[in-house]
């Protein structure tokens, strides 16, 4: 029979879960108590959650959210990194903890949406700029070809104010001559 603990623990897991953009699963074994609150202080920076789970929970809820991948990430010891807005930032505050950690830190992958993603993928994804920058890129990349058009159009009419212009300086002066 479940603990009132336990089922209030797999709620939470529900919650966390169900609203989260990536889970990142990592392995913490080897690390030390210090580098542990090294690493805590880095994701809370980065306003992730960084929680340990326990495996069968992890799986209870993760069928309960109807995401079973997560179930292929969850393996020994594991504690996931939950991020609910962009998934970079999450993934750089992992390969940074990984980093800070001389690499004892294992990534062991990532549900995000309904795909895995491996270590390999999460360190590119931790390369990648973050949303915001991505967007003005975007933005600024659909902006030329359109900027880019509105001169080539407006060529011919600046054409036609300059000519229109210097006859009209060439009037006044005959008319200032006379």
């Amino acid at each position: 029979m479940p603990t009132e603990r336990k089922i209030k623990q797999v709620q939470e897991l529900n919650d966390k879960l169900s609203n989260c953009s990536i889970a990142i699963a990592t392995d913490p074994t080897g690390i030390d108590g210090n580098t542990m609150t090294q690493l805590r202080n880095i994701m809370d920076q980065h306003q992730v959650e960084y929680r340990m789970v326990k495996n069968t929970l992890a799986y209870i809820s993760s069928d309960t959210v109807e995401k079973p991948k997560l179930r292929d990430i969850i393996e020994g010891p594991t504690i996931l990194a939950i991020g609910y807005d962009d998934p970079v930032i999450v993934a750089k505050a992992v390969a940074e903890c990984v980093r800070n950690s001389q690499d004892v830190l294992a990534i062991k992958g990532a549900l995000m949406g309904q795909d895995i993603l491996d270590a390999a993928q999460i360190k590119t994804l931790a390369n990648l700029p973050p949303k915001d920058q991505l967007l003005a890129m975007l933005l600024g990349q659909l902006q030329s070809p359109i900027t880019k058009l509105v001169t080539v159009l407006n060529g011919p009419l600046n054409g036609l104010a300059n000519v229109l212009t210097q006859r009209l300086n060439q009037l006044d002066s005959q008319v200032t001559k006379s």
